[in-house]
């Protein structure tokens, strides 16, 4: 499949239109659905800046020539890369392997779990994933963290939603069931007018805290916190604002118009990974998946605060 010419100017109705487009080509050569919604984040479609996602390559179950290919290419671009398997139908627990970092790796798995995979019923491809350098290694989880965001329409709330969890990789660890005191809530109007629930676990008393920020200085912000939230928990919260506030304006990335494409065709919300270094400063900021209301994964409802503790306003 050639890869589709994307315009960064384009209007959200063209996006819609192009992803449209990628749906009839991906369909025409892959048989599962997960490769085709991963798809979306292949050389393929094209569509999401490579700079903000994690990057994959989609290969039929039976090319084992393109397989290794793209593993010694990802590995030739600092990756690291993981394969994970897709099935028609979709099954629960798929097989999956991290860590593919060297030729000889490449020879034993090539030798090994994929002679064993691809005689399974019903596989249909292999997802080649381009892994940043740490991800997933448990030793330098303080370093990471994860967060799942979407547009929230309601009588309370109009916006952009944000559900975050600092010092891990797992985007499962967003589930509904995750204690509130592990999460940290972005409830975004404006840039410049936004509210930020932080759980107990980031806070120095160990209490959930609201913070509201209208039209504050990000230095102002860190003043008020300062005596409240961990030192690199407020570190990694500012720094992710104002990444993301410079990620959402920018007209060029057109990251926050895409999005929305993707949100009208039903993938609602997008699940990113991040690695901050030793003081909490974001370093980078990376799309995994994207999800829709009907996926198991959906948050179940989404999650306010009950306020026993302090509700802080520097206003």
């Amino acid at each position: 499949m050639r890869p589709l010419h994307i315009d960064s100017f384009y209007p959200t109705e063209n996006y819609r239109n192009i992803l449209d487009q990628f749906l009839l080509m991906a369909n025409k050569i892959w048989k599962s659905k997960k490769a085709i919604t991963e798809g979306f984040f292949s050389s393929q479609c094209g569509v999401l800046p490579e700079k903000f996602i994690i990057s994959r390559e989609i290969i039929p179950i039976n090319d084992e020539e393109a397989l290794a290919k793209a593993l010694r290419e990802g590995i030739r671009k600092k990756y690291q890369p993981g394969v994970r398997t897709c099935f028609s139908p979709q099954i629960n627990e798929s097989p999956w392997i991290m860590g593919i970092n060297t030729e000889e790796d490449i020879a034993n798995f090539l030798a090994n779990e994929y002679q064993i995979w691809k005689k399974l019923p019903d596989i249909t491809e292999i997802i080649v994933m381009n892994n940043p350098p740490g991800l997933g290694e448990e030793d330098q989880k303080q370093n990471f963290f994860v967060f799942k965001m979407g547009e929230r329409s309601g009588k309370d709330f109009n916006g952009l939603y944000i559900e975050a969890r600092l010092n891990t990789v797992q985007l499962r660890s967003l589930e509904a069931q995750a204690a509130i005191s592990d999460m940290i809530i972005f409830k975004i109007k404006s840039f410049e007018d936004f509210s930020i629930s932080i759980g107990g676990a980031y806070t120095k008393d160990g209490k959930d805290l609201e913070y509201i920020f209208k039209q504050n200085s990000w230095e102002e912000m860190r003043n008020d916190l300062k005596n409240l939230v961990n030192e690199k928990s407020l570190e990694t919260i500012i720094s992710f604002m104002k990444n993301m506030a410079y990620t959402m304006r920018d007209s060029q990335l057109a990251l926050k118009r895409k999005l929305t494409a993707l949100d009208e065709m039903g993938l609602e919300f997008s699940e990113w990974q991040a690695k901050v270094d030793d003081e909490g400063t974001t370093q980078w900021m990376k799309i995994y998946g994207l999800k829709g209301s009907k996926d198991d994964t959906y948050w179940s409802q989404i999650r306010d605060f009950n306020f026993e503790s302090t509700a802080y306003s520097s206003k």
